[in-house]
């Protein structure tokens, strides 16, 4: 547990350093994406799921289409209860997996 809150600050301070580097000009989305989805599976793996969601969501919006992404989306949200939108991640996840 410990490694884990250790590995969730880890991702937040990338996040916030992306930011300024974006800021002035010297970055572009793509660390950002990565430092979101670390962050996702982190509170994935602490069972904070409703954080982990905004995370992964942040990640989507910020970086390329990845099925690992949405199949993480996916998992979050069929352990929310929200069976339908899981499902519909979990297609988006098949249809990139078949595009790449």
């Amino acid at each position: 547990l410990e490694r884990r809150e250790e590995a969730l600050e880890v991702f937040e301070k990338a996040i916030r350093l992306h930011a300024t580097f974006r800021a002035i000009g010297d970055a572009t989305g793509y660390g950002a994406s990565v430092a979101q989805a670390g962050k996702g599976a982190t509170l994935t793996n602490l069972g904070r799921y409703e954080e982990a969601l905004a995370a992964i969501d942040a990640s989507i919006s910020s970086g390329p289409d990845d099925p690992l992404k949405y199949a993480n989306r996916a998992f979050v949200l069929e352990r929310l209860g929200r069976a339908e939108e899981a499902r519909l991640a979990a297609q988006v996840a098949e249809e990139i997996r078949r595009r790449t």
